[in-house]
């Protein structure tokens, strides 16, 4: 029987989320200072992700700005807007060779509209802050001066005194940082923040009081710390063309302790070639930063006496390249996924049993196309006997999972990447698998044949 499914979700498979980060660091080579975003799973500039995430940030548009802090005054010099570049896997952005003891650096990127699940469509935005301080009147004048007063973090030393719970053997030995996150001007109370106390050590999750802070004693050996957070905001709205239901805001900071930056090399290499495919190094992040696409209802009824295939909607109008050698970017979640449909020719198809051990998960191999070699039609079709035991079950249940590997387009064995780890992209899909209308059976047929040409003689 040719099979249809109607799918209810496309979703290449996600690590955990990446985050836009800045700040201040100097050249390797020579004395210049830059302000340097990164795009990473966690700060620090080692743990930049490959150049073609920086590219992706840096087409959604990351603006930059700087402010000198002078201690006796409000602030310095008038705000300064500041022109990023590409510089291989960071944004960069130039600054003076020699940095105030004490300044702020704030960014913003408005990525774009995701899906949140049961949520429905969030406009997602980066916040970023880097600022140096050395004492409770110094933090005072960098908050002051922010030109973000959207969402942001901020850092700070403060009197120990605020610390004197957490107690120290050596007082001089440690600061005390003050953390709040900020939202239109005030601090958030009981508020979730990750802190990392240096760009090498396991994050911390702290939340701040009922007055929307939190201090940590920070041992006088970190050179810096790190603190990210969010903040999402049930306000619906337009971007581009297309409606959102909420708005979902992330903000990173970093706070300078020691007097050295850190250094930086734009050395590119061989697997961050400008010139390459940026699929080619694509990492795992497919689903937390980024458009969605949606799944729908279909109507349909299988029967267990033809063959079947799968449908989805976002999978129509497939305008983007099928050629395994020319993949579109992983960032783009609804065309790389419908990349990895048309480039594979099987899965793993689970059904909910109800044979032997009613009611438990039962796995299966199943044959799909999406349509002939050259053309993807936009829907998934199998071709399967009513007494293959999934059809068994699919008659009673026809809700069904599909999972289909990178690994069949040989990239994941070129890079020697395992199947489960996130670099090789998963597309799992869920929904009903139904029986193909009469109207379509000839191009199920021509779609199955194409990539499966020995199935003809069991049709």
């Amino acid at each position: 029987m040719l099979l249809r499914a109607v799918l209810l979700s496309l979703l290449p498979a996600a690590s955990q989320g990446h985050f836009l980060f800045q700040q201040a660091a100097t050249a390797e080579t020579g004395s210049s200072v830059s302000s340097i975003f990164t795009f990473a799973e966690v700060p620090g500039l080692q743990n930049a992700g490959q150049e073609w995430m920086a590219k992706a940030a840096y087409s959604k548009g990351v603006n930059a700005n700087f402010r000198v802090i002078i201690v006796d005054e409000d602030y310095g010099d008038d705000d300064q807007r500041l022109t990023t570049v590409i510089a291989g896997k960071y944004i960069s952005a130039d600054l003076p060779d020699t940095l105030p003891e004490a300044y702020v650096l704030e960014g913003s990127c408005v990525w774009g509209i995701r899906e949140e699940g049961e949520k429905g469509l969030a406009l997602l935005k980066y916040y970023t802050s880097a600022s140096r301080s050395r004492s409770k009147n110094e933090a005072e004048k960098v908050h002051a001066a922010s030109t973000n007063d959207s969402f942001r973090i901020d850092l700070g030393v403060t009197d120990d005194s605020e610390c004197s719970e957490q107690g120290t053997e050596e007082p001089d030995a440690s600061v005390c940082v003050q953390v709040a996150v900020i939202f239109h001007g005030s601090p958030l109370p009981s508020h979730a923040i990750t802190f990392y106390q240096g760009d090498t050590s396991d994050p911390v999750k702290i939340v701040s009081d009922e007055n929307g802070y939190y201090y940590l004693s920070v041992s006088k050996g970190n050179i810096r710390v790190f603190a990210r957070a969010n903040h999402d905001v049930d306000t619906p709205g337009e971007f581009n063309g297309t409606n959102y239901d909420a708005v979902s805001n992330w903000a990173t900071s970093v706070l300078e302790l020691g007097d050295s930056l850190e250094k930086y090399s734009l050395e590119i290499s061989s697997s961050d070639s400008p010139n390459e495919n940026p699929h080619d190094d694509h990492g795992g992040d497919y689903g937390g930063y980024h458009h969605g696409e949606y799944g729908g209802e279909h109507g349909g009824h299988h029967n267990g006496d033809h063959t079947g295939s799968h449908i989805m909607d976002g999978f129509q109008q497939q305008e983007e390249s099928s050629d395994p050698d020319d993949p579109p970017s992983p960032f783009d979640k609804a065309a790389f996924a419908r990349w990895i449909a048309h480039n594979t020719i099987w899965g793993s198809l689970a059904t909910i049993n109800s044979r032997n051990r009613q009611g438990t998960p039962f796995g299966n191999i199943a044959s799909f196309s999406d349509g002939p070699k050259d053309d993807s039609v936009g829907v998934l079709y199998m071709l399967h006997s009513g007494l293959d035991a999934s059809m068994i079950d699919v008659a009673l249940n026809d809700q069904i999972g599909f999972s289909v590997s990178e690994m069949q387009t040989g990239y994941c064995q070129g890079k020697k990447i395992d199947p489960e780890d996130p670099r090789c992209a998963r597309l799992s899909i869920s929904g009903r698998l139904v029986e193909v209308e009469p109207v379509e059976i000839e191009t199920a047929k021509l779609a199955m044949f194409d990539k499966h040409p020995s199935m003809k003689g069991w049709y």
